[in-house]
Order: structure tokens, then sequence, then C-alpha cells
């Protein structure tokens, strides 16, 4: 708009147009002029602050903001999207205190925020108003935030995010997500419990079943093998809850944590994943124990949270669990009464029992049924208007007073419902209190509550604990074997290699968590003392920094104030010195470990990934903190045995020739690249989404990732087995004090004594008499190049004369390869060249191939040094072949004869 155009006249003309809108019946071009007046207003009082001109004044003196209200309820989708346009400038332009704080006081904007607006269909118009509500959110202080909070517990920002979480937009379930954070950051006691109070309560169990939905979702298309793709999106929208769960834990809001923790434990886990892997019902919500399992590491990979994570640990690992958590976990499923599965635009309650289901505020039930006819609204007026003469404490009102408040709209509703509705509400208020960990709807109408919650409840486990008094604790609670963690231990008896992967990948990320508890750790049998106990790290190059320790303050415990209460901190860590300093013998579920390597020895032998994935477990169940035997000896055996077994399957393929070409370079790759503890590299294996995929499901096979592949090549078995080889050898050299396997001190080919060894590509070398230098010519380009060929027993040399005066004939080395990589062929054309090809290696057993000729004085001179190449390879290669017999025979021998064990 030109600058003409911002005069005094045009805005009161402007103000004049706006105000006709709405007497007027919309047609197209009244809608469209609504528009470019709603529009150009806001360019007039951004105009108007830059000028310091009083725009903004009439704009106030002209109710214009009444005015909006107004249109709104027109209900055009159009205007409507200016409105929310020019209040988002506004609110983000106008910084004048006083006339922001009539931006956000004015009715008009909660009104706005809280308007019934049909988001299932207008991308454009859900595009602005989530910008909208996250502008305002971003921008909330201490001050700001008690705008969208009134004493009659309407919380109108945090209402309009929350009933967002199940729209179909991702960007928009994001965007209402933040909101929350945003508002949680910022709020004050009496608002807290607002939002943990009816209808806001629902929230948190409505996430939570969204969660259950999207696994149930989930585990339907793995049994019907669908492709991969088709489950990213949902695999993500996973992810990005488990985040979003964490980022509410980590505001350290210990109402909000409890509410949070209980209700995922009460509406997801307990009766849906957990309930599905145990005998505790006929038919179980997840079918794929695969499925669950994967559901379970992703919950542990991305959840820090010590009071959820430690009660899951206990119902999912513990042996014995008491009667209160079994009946959760046997329970059937239960699904918020709030809770829709996709987004619909909000109906407005039409009757008391559906309201009173969902809120208790007679305010709120007012504002909300004004249009109702029903009869009861008329006792509500009266009740209402009862409420405001009644004076309370001081010199406060009733309405003044939250407590007060809610406990006499129980009252009022208690009196107008039928009994039979009655009892309903109650009972589903009563599942929403068991969910939240607190009284919710009828249960809040006494001021003090006796109430135990199953995260208070673990907490009283833990105790007991540490008190060493759990036996008693478990007796008195009337202890159950538990079926989930029986399952779990059964399920390594399967010889499902994507089973056996997902759940040692479950048990390896337990083990690592920061937030279990350690005695829950020791009670579950599945105490990591070979994270926690390695104090000679630097006997061990083989480990990663982040697997070095130290007794009582490991990984485990670094870092954990960033969660946890110091005292808890101190508490873990005492514990965890105790169990290592109490104990000089293994310490460890022989039950447990017997399975994992049953599964170690399996032959055929389990993907390269899970196999590493069982040697993780055994290596942290076991290692032992004075680094003695720290298994018993018939574990012990079974690992020698799958120690004999990979280097039998080294030998059987290295017969073949091309695994024999590339051996030495896949066998220097593998040795000087290899760590027993890359806890990164697992820890992303884990959060790989693929890894749910079964490895017979032939659609996804060929998308695969190259680590959770088959080896369907000989190049890479030998490669799997070296690796295999590696990991066994360097678990039983740390799993024995005599230290039988010797192999890890120096790279075992490294064949080294000849001057020949130290030559490199431009080094000039003095030639002694036993070198044979042989004459010949080279093409490069349209240049012959005079070279000698340096014929070596164990490399192929290729040198340039140098003619530089001196005592020495010398040479500058132009190229060097071993003669194994060497081919050489008499040219068929000319008897006096020599056809030679290069075939490089590398530690994947891919090979460069390259050639070039070379031109000898004569047909005798190629002849002759052709057959003195050939003869030095077949030398070379029987002196290779002995060397790395000789070495694995070496390592057999090490380990003495073989017994019947495995």
């Amino acid at each position: 708009m030109e600058k003409s155009n911002f005069s005094n006249k045009n805005f009161r003309k402007l103000i004049s147009d706006i105000e006709e809108i709405v007497d007027q019946e919309l047609t197209a071009s009244q809608i469209e002029k609504g528009v470019e007046s709603i529009r150009h207003l806001s360019e007039f009082l951004i105009y108007s602050k830059k000028k310091k001109l009083t725009y903004f004044e009439f704009f106030v003196e002209n109710r214009v903001l009444d005015t909006f209200s107004a249109i709104l309820d027109k209900c055009n989708i159009n205007i409507n999207i200016q409105l929310i346009q020019t209040m988002s400038i506004l609110i983000q332009n106008i910084e004048d205190e006083q006339n922001s704080f009539y931006l956000f006081s004015n009715p008009f904007l909660n009104k706005l925020i809280s308007f019934n607006f049909d988001l299932s269909e207008n991308n454009e118009l859900v595009d602005y108003y989530i910008s909208f509500l996250k502008m305002l959110s971003n921008n909330l202080n201490d001050v700001s935030i008690q705008f969208f909070y009134s004493k009659s517990q309407d919380f109108s920002l945090y209402g309009a995010a929350t009933s967002l979480y199940n729209h179909s937009e991702p960007l928009v379930r994001t965007g209402a997500r933040t909101i929350t954070l945003n508002i949680y950051r910022n709020c004050e006691e009496k608002m807290l419990n607002c939002l943990l109070s009816l209808p806001y309560a629902s929230y948190f169990p409505n996430i939570s079943a969204q969660l259950m939905r999207y696994w149930k979702r989930i585990d339907k298309s793995l049994m019907q093998e669908v492709e991969f793709d088709d489950l990213r999106d949902e695999l993500e929208d996973i992810n990005d809850l488990l985040m979003y769960f964490q980022d509410i834990f980590d505001q350290k809001i210990p109402k909000l944590t409890k509410a949070l923790a209980n209700s995922l434990l009460y509406y997801a886990y307990f009766p849906c994943l957990i309930g599905s892997i145990g005998n505790y019902k006929k038919g179980p919500e997840i079918s794929s124990y695969s499925a669950v399992i994967f559901f379970l590491c992703q919950t542990y990979n991305y959840i820090k949270e010590p009071s959820f994570i430690n009660t899951l640990s206990v119902v999912v690992f513990m042996p014995n669990i008491p009667q209160q958590f079994l009946k959760l976990v046997a329970g059937s499923v239960k699904i918020p009464l709030s809770y829709r599965e996709t987004y619909t635009r909000r109906l407005v309650s039409t009757n008391l029992y559906n309201y009173a289901e969902e809120s208790l505020s007679i305010v709120s039930l007012l504002d909300k049924m004004i249009n109702s006819t029903h009869s009861f609204l008329d006792i509500a007026t009266d009740e209402y208007f009862q409420l405001r003469e009644e004076e309370g404490r001081g010199d406060e009102s009733i309405m003044d007073d939250p407590i007060e408040l809610k406990r006499k709209s129980i009252e009022f509703v208690s009196k107008c419902l039928k009994e039979n509705e009655l009892k309903k509400i109650v009972k589903y208020h009563t599942q929403l209190s068991i969910a939240l960990g607190k009284p919710i709807g009828m249960l809040e109408k006494e001021k003090q509550f006796d109430y135990v919650s199953i995260t208070d409840f673990t907490e009283d486990i833990l105790d007991s604990m540490y008190n060493n008094s759990y036996d008693k604790f478990i007796v008195r609670n009337k202890n159950e074997i538990n079926e989930s963690s029986q399952s779990l231990i059964n399920f390594l008896n399967s010889k499902d290699d994507s089973l056996i992967l997902l759940l040692n990948s479950l048990l390896y990320i337990y083990m690592n968590s920061k937030a279990v508890d350690p005695c829950v750790l020791y009670h579950s049998r599945l105490y990591p003392i070979g994270k926690i106990s390695d104090k000679n790290p630097e006997e061990h190059s083989c480990e990663s920094e982040e697997s070095k320790g130290f007794v009582g303050e490991n990984e485990n415990f670094k870092d954990q104030n960033d969660f946890l209460d110091p005292q808890i901190h101190q508490r873990m860590k005492t514990y965890n010195e105790h169990i290592l300093m109490t104990y000089d013998e293994p310490q460890y579920d022989q039950e447990i470990m017997c399975k994992i390597l049953n599964l170690v020895c399996t032959d055929p032998p389990f993907r390269q990934v899970t196999f590493r994935f069982l040697i993780m477990v055994s290596y942290y169940l076991t290692y032992h903190k004075d680094l003695n035997i720290c298994l018993h000896r018939e574990e012990y055996e079974k690992l020698i045995y799958a120690y004999r077994q990979s280097i039998r399957s080294i030998t059987h393929l290295y017969a073949d020739f091309q695994v024999s070409q590339a051996f030495l370079e896949i066998f220097e790759y593998e040795y000087k690249n290899f760590s027993l503890c890359d806890d990164d590299k697992f820890k992303r294996i884990v959060r790989n989404p693929w890894i749910i995929i079964p490895i017979y499901d032939e659609k996804n096979q060929k998308n695969l990732p190259d680590i959770l592949k088959t080896s369907d090549s000989k190049v890479q078995q030998i490669k799997d087995q070296i690796q295999r080889f590696l990991t066994l050898g360097h678990l039983l050299n740390k799993l024995n004090s005599e230290k039988l396997v010797l192999i890890f001190k120096d790279y075992p080919f490294k064949f080294e004594g000849r001057d020949v060894y130290s030559w490199e590509i431009g080094d000039v070398i003095i030639i002694d008499e036993d070198k044979t230098l042989v004459l010949c010519n080279i093409i490069e380009g349209k240049s012959a190049l005079t070279r000698y060929i340096v014929l070596d027993p164990e490399f192929f040399i290729l040198a340039e004369p140098n003619f530089d005066d001196g005592p020495y004939k010398t040479v500058k080395v132009c190229m060097k390869y071993s003669l194994k990589n060497i081919k050489v062929e008499q040219d068929p054309k000319k008897s006096s060249k020599m056809q030679v090809g290069v075939y490089e290696y590398d530690h994947d057993g891919d090979c460069k191939h390259s050639y070039f000729t070379l031109t000898f004085e004569n047909s005798v001179n190629m002849g002759a040094s052709k057959k003195t190449i050939e003869n030095n390879q077949r030398q070379q290669a029987e002196f290779i072949d002995t060397q790395v017999y000789s070495f694995f025979d070496f390592c057999l021998d090490t380990i003495g004869e073989e017994t019947q064990t495995g």
C-alpha cells in the first residue's frame, strides 16, 4: 500500500468496512473485500507504530476486536484465516507494553484460540492456525501465560494444542507437541493442577492410547509382510512420540512426570506390550513377539526417566513381581473414553452425562452448553450464581478457589445425574485416576487423598531391595511368577535369527540404560558386571573409550545428575560398589548364560550382527572385576568350542582360490579395525528401524542395510568368520587369567626381515649383488620408457634407472606389488613382450584390475623373467599357505584337546 493511502480518512473507512461484514450475507465479492479490509487493517496499525500515529487508539476505541469476534462466528474459512493472520501479525509487531496487554487480555484472543474450526480438511487453515498457536507459545513467559488461563480452570492454548494429538498431518502433531512443551516450561502450580484435572487430564491417556494404536498397526503390517516403506512413517511416528515423552520428562516437573509415566504404563505398556509376551491372555494384543521386543528396544533407546524405566524393567525382566502389577499386565486393554484414533472436529456436548465425563466445572459447562435446552441448565445457572455470592476464606469468593469450586461442581453434577449414569462416570474417572496416579474427576471430592500409583509402588520395591527386605516385600504382596520374564528367557531357545537379534539387542540396551537402577539389574539376573569393572583398560586396546570405566563410576553412572536426584545417584553408586566388592566368584545366571552360549555355538551360525550382540551380552554378564576366570567351566568350554569352530570355518573357506587371494588384505583390515566393545556402533544398530524386518521376509531383503544382510558370498563369509574368530579370541583372553589365546599382541602375518619390505614408490635404492635386474621398456602414452624388473622372491618391482654418477648402482622404485597379485603371460603376437595383469584386493575382497605390457631385448630374457616370476609365485603361495595353516593350528593347540562340550 502506498504511503498516501495511510490516511486517517482511509483508516476510518476501513474500520467501517470491517463492521459491515457482521450484518451482511456474505457473497464471493464481499468475502474478498472483507479479507482485504482485515489484511489492510494490520498494515495500517504497523504503519501507525512506525510513524507514532494514533491509529491503534482508534482501533481500541471502536472495539474492533469485538467486531472480529462477531465476524469469527460467521464461520467463513477465508475470512477466518485472515483473522488468524492479522492477529498473528499484530501480536508479533506491536511492542508497546500497553497495546500488547490489550491484545492479550481481550477475550477475542482466547475465543480465536478455542474456536471450533474444522481442521480436518482445509490445509491452509490448519497451517495458519498451528503456526499462530506456536507463535503464541514461543512468546510465553511468567506474565503472558496468565492470559490463556482462567480461574474457572479453562486453559485455551493448552486445550487447542492437545486436541490435535491425532491429526493426520505430522507437522501439525509436532507443532501441537511443541506448544505443550512451551506451556510446561512456563506454567505455575495452579496451572499445573488445571492441566492434570478434567478435561485436560485426558491428554496423557490419549497419547498413550495413540502409541498403542501405532504398535498394533505395525504389528498387523508385519504379519502381512508388507514392504518396509509402508511401515517407515509409522515407525518414525513412534520414535517422534517417544522423544516427545522424554522431552516432557526432561522438564523435571514431578507431577507431570508421574502422570505421564503412569499413563503410559497403564494404557500402553502393561496390558498391550508386556501382556502380549506372557501367557496372560488367550489372544495377545500384539501377535509378533519380534514386534514387542522391538518396541521395548526403542523405548529403552529414547526414554531415560528412571521412575518409568524402573517400573517397566521390574515387570519385563524380574522373575517375580507383586500381584498389583500382574493384575494390570493380565487385564484387558483400556481405551480412554475421550480417545479418538483419527482427528475429527470437536462436537459441543449436548447432555450433562457426556460433558461430566470430560469436565466438572460449572462455569465451563454453562459456557460450552449455553445453546442447550436441557432443564438442568436452569439448576446449573442457579447454582452458579449461588456460588458467586458465597464467601470463602477471607475476602475471596469460592469462584477464586479452584479446589472449592471443583468440590461444589462435583456435588452439583452428582445431584443432577441419574444413579446409573453417575456410576459409569465414577468408574471411568477411577480408571483415569489409576492411569495418572492421582484422583481425577469424581474422585476429587475429598480434600485429602491416600493414593498409591504404579510408579509409587516401584519406589517401595526399590526401597525394599536397598534395605535387603525384598523377599519379605514380595511375600507380603503375594508374589507371582513373571510370565513375561520367563517368556523372554525361553525365546533364547529359538533359532530364529531375527528374534534372537532383537532379543539380544533388548538385553544389550537394557544393560546399557543409565536409567535402570542397579538393584533392578541385579534382581533381574542381568547385572552387567563386565560393563562396569574394567579396571585395566590399557591392557585391552580393542576397547572403545566409551566402554572403559572403573568400579562404581562407569558409563551407567556418569552424568546421572542430568536426570537423577543426587541422593538417588549416590544410592545407586554405593549399591554398584557393594555388588562388585562383595562377590569373588562369577556372578551371573547360568540358565541365561547357557542359552546365550548355545546360540553362539549354533551351526550354521547366525548373521554376524546377531553373533556380535550375543557376544556383547555374554561379555557384560561375565567379565569379572579381577580379570580372573569368570565363567564356570562348562560355559567356558562352550566358548572354546565356538572358537574352534570359527577356526575350522576359516581354514575350510581359505581353500577357495578367490578367498585365499584376498585373505591377507581382509584379515589385516579386520584385525586392525577390530573392537570388542564398540558401543556407538551397537547403539546405532539398535536404533535402526530395519532391525524389525524378519530375515525371511523376501520383499525387503534387497533393501536391508549391509550390516543386517546374510552372507551371500564366500568373501563375505570369510570376513564374518574372521570377525568371529577375533571376537571369541579376545573374549577368551578376557575371561581367562592364563591368557591361553596369545594371538592379539602382534599382527600374525607381518612378514619382515628383508630390506625390500620397506621400499616405497619413489625411493632410490642401492642394488646389491644378490638383486637381479632385467632391462625392459614400458609404454606410457606415446613414449617407451626404460625400466628394470627387479626379480624378487616376494614382490614384482619395476624400477627406473638412476643415471647419477656415484660409486653404487641405484634405481628409483616405480611400481611394487606382491607376487600373489600379479599374473604374467607371453604376448601371443611377439615373443619378446610380456603382458602383466595386476589384481589388487581390498578389505572387502573386491578386486581392481589393471594391465600393461613390457618389451624385452629378446624373447630369451622375457622367457627367463617369466619363469622366475612364476616360480617365485608358487613358492610365495606355498609359504603364505603354510603360515596361515600353521597360525591356526597354533591357535587350536593353545586351547587344548577337543572335549564333548558343545
